[in-house]
């Protein structure tokens, strides 16, 4: 119960936006809710209310999918005794919105950026004071992901009671693509923070993100849904530890 508290208090005074977070947000929110919304899928060239409708759906769902994602970080850092900060990726951004503009957004690709943390000395007294845990670091990143998934998942649920609304469909789909990619080991993302950081860990949570991904899109039913993402998750993690140990 004090840990509970303690952790509220962390982050009742910390969790906070710094300026150049605020800054990042905004553009990432704006390309990937740009990359996203720019086909609008009438095959229609001319840019009418539905094409201005779906591009302001795709920036809320867009802004729902970032903020939670960083979030979910910013708050579980906070209780490993960490501040973390999303520093954005302007050359992944800038690289995400050519590939989408060339493809005609046929090819999305999601380079929006990672977490960085810094300790907080007085809440970290005696317990490695000297830097960032690369372990710590790995779990704060991965929260990233998985809260995109969890996202996923909820509008999942919502699809019965919202049936034949297509934002749902939209919702669970962006989410994943964010989760997908944010588990990926390419430079300056939460996918190389993870695999980096701890790989056992990655090559479970790659394999469950991925393959939970895939059974959401195939509208798999949700116990099914994780039992198989959660066994084939720990069947890649068991593969990685063989080859591993084999190579070794």
């Amino acid at each position: 119960m004090c840990g509970l508290y303690n952790w509220y208090d962390k982050i009742k005074r910390y969790f906070r936006f710094s300026k150049r977070e605020f800054t990042g947000l905004i553009l990432t929110i704006l390309i990937f809710g740009f990359i996203f919304g720019i086909d609008d899928k009438t095959g229609s060239k001319e840019l009418g209310f539905y094409w201005y409708h779906n591009l302001l759906s795709m920036f809320l769902i867009v802004t729902l999918a970032v903020v939670v994602h960083i979030s979910i970080q910013k708050i579980y850092a906070l209780k490993l005794g960490y501040k973390a900060e999303f520093k954005a990726w302007y050359l992944g951004l800038f690289v995400s919105l050519v590939i989408a503009l060339i493809s005609q957004a046929k090819l999305l690709i999601i380079l929006p950026g990672a977490i960085i943390l810094t300790k907080m000395a007085k809440h970290r007294l005696g317990y490695f004071p000297y830097g960032v845990n690369v372990g710590a670091h790995s779990m704060v990143s991965a929260a990233g992901p998985l809260s995109n998934l969890a996202l996923a998942f909820i509008f999942y649920l919502l699809r019965t009671p919202f049936q034949g609304n297509p934002l749902i469909n939209t919702a669970i789909f962006v989410n994943i693509w964010f989760a997908i990619f944010s588990v990926l080991p390419i430079p300056y993302t939460d996918g190389m923070n993870i695999f980096f950081g701890n790989k056992l860990a990655y090559f479970f949570i790659f394999g469950f993100i991925v393959v939970a991904s895939i059974l959401l899109l195939l509208h798999t039913p949700l116990i099914l849904l994780l039992f198989l993402s959660v066994a084939i998750g720990l069947l890649v993690m068991l593969m990685f530890l063989f080859f591993y140990k084999k190579i070794d």
